[in-house]
């Protein structure tokens, strides 16, 4: 999915819908998809991720920075990316997975680090058969690539790439092919390594 972007925002909205990977970026304006009335907010400045239901708050969880977020309708889950520059003492930033119930309430699965000098990550993307996470950090300039399990929660870094002389990305998402795009460069696992296979 590509969401067309719009001048910057205090928050991000999303909305989920069955059987679809979404994403909501710090650039976009509040967005929604039909077929559910679970709707997610993320609260950058007072660290917060917000659940309404039906328009109706119904629940809060505090995140350090939440600065973007994916949805994994299959296994409910919503992976929030951390605006951070450090992590434990390293300079990096982070990602955290939350289950989503029913009632709209989130629960942390786990949070991990990003790569070495992944800071201030703000784009986030899940491939479309939920089996990759992508993150763009350091002002667009660093991507790193997440295996997600079979409980659909992401492991560590598995592949970084730097991009020389970026700047934050307009667009960021997967295409059918399981492709990384990011503006008009695409991007995709060759040997081991992600790498820049078009654009």
């Amino acid at each position: 999915m590509t969401i067309s972007l719009n001048k910057p925002t205090r928050r991000s909205v999303l909305q989920g819908m069955a059987g679809a990977a979404v994403v909501a970026t710090p650039f976009a304006k509040a967005f929604a998809l039909p077929a559910s009335d679970i709707t997610f907010e993320l609260d950058r400045e007072g660290g917060w991720i917000h659940s309404l239901v039906a328009g109706k708050h119904v629940h809060s969880m505090s995140a350090e920075s939440p600065s973007a977020m994916a949805f994994a309708a299959d296994a409910r889950l919503l992976h929030v990316a951390h605006a951070i520059a450090g992590y434990r003492g390293l300079p990096t930033g982070a990602v955290s997975h939350y289950r989503v119930h029913r009632n709209g309430s989130l629960a942390l699965v786990t949070t991990q680090p990003l790569s070495l000098a992944a800071v201030i990550p703000h784009h986030i993307a899940l491939s479309q058969d939920e089996q990759m996470l992508a993150i763009a950090a350091a002002e667009g300039g660093i991507l790193n690539l997440l295996r997600v399990d079979e409980q659909r929660s992401a492991h560590e870094v598995i592949a970084t790439h730097r991009r020389i002389g970026a700047s934050l990305p307009q667009k960021f998402h997967f295409d059918s092919q399981g492709t990384l795009c990011v503006d008009e460069q695409q991007y995709a696992m060759l040997d081991g390594r992600l790498a820049r296979i078009g654009g």
